[in-house]
């Protein structure tokens, strides 16, 4: 066949999905796998070494149950080893760890998605991250009470 025939399609990003909950990262594979590449890191994987043999334009890192200092450690060893990766984000179900500002500026993230989602959220949230826009914040959670009255007795909104 010959290379005019040829149908030529532009290579599908490749994504990484980092998650030790296996039920969320199935929910986040599915929701990206009809626009992405995606690869899922098998719980206890090596999340380091998986980026580098595979090289993905995104890593999504779960904040999750486990530790969520290791997670970020990874989030920055991602965006400053001598081969970064080109963009990771990070996202968290439910109630975040952690403040976009934290994570974002701190921790270099790309973006941060916290709170419930779908995967519509979660297709704009990686097509955001990935045209360049940084920092990308989706909604959070709302602030729990407790932090709503400390904010009020400091005289923040």
């Amino acid at each position: 066949m010959l290379a005019t025939e040829m149908e030529v399609r532009p290579a599908r990003p490749r994504v990484l999905v980092v998650d030790d909950r296996a039920p969320d990262r199935l929910h986040v594979v599915a929701a990206l796998a009809g626009r992405f590449d995606v690869f899922p890191l098998p719980t206890g994987g090596d999340p380091l070494r998986a980026a580098r043999a595979r090289r993905p334009e995104l890593v999504l890192l779960a904040l999750g149950r486990g530790s969520v200092d290791d997670t970020l450690r990874i989030c920055r060893t991602l965006r400053t080893d001598v081969r970064p990766i080109a963009h990771v984000a990070v996202y968290a179900r439910g109630r975040p760890p952690r403040t976009a500002e934290q994570v974002c500026e701190t921790w270099c993230a790309d973006g941060y998605l916290a709170g419930p989602f779908d995967g519509p959220a979660l297709l704009a949230f990686v097509d955001a991250v990935l045209r360049g826009e940084r920092p990308v914040h989706l909604p959070e959670a709302a602030p729990s009470p407790l932090s709503r009255l400390v904010n009020r007795l400091r005289g923040a909104p």
